[in-house]
């Protein structure tokens, strides 16, 4: 990926799910578990599928967006834990 200031990350993939409309047809494909209309998560906002992780309306609960930044800041400090690690 390419960022405006010209630094980049090399990256295997990148999924993004705008919305709940979608997240979990995609999560589904992956092979994510789903529960009704929500992505089943841990603690650490990852799914059944190693690597794969999801925040916000999609997994479920409160629909508001202070626990969605919650979760996306986990998400993404667990993303960053799991490349440390060579993951």
């Amino acid at each position: 990926m390419e960022f405006d200031d010209g630094s980049t990350i090399k990256a295997d993939g990148v999924f993004i799910a705008y919305g709940v409309a979608g997240s979990t047809a995609l999560a589904r494909k992956i092979g994510a578990e789903i529960d009704g209309n929500k992505i089943l998560v841990d603690e650490n906002m990852a799914t059944n599928i190693p690597g794969l992780y999801a925040a916000g309306d999609c997994t479920g609960g409160l629909l508001q967006i202070s626990k969605a930044v919650y979760e996306g800041a986990k998400a993404g400090t667990e993303v960053v834990k799991r490349s440390r690690k060579g993951e």
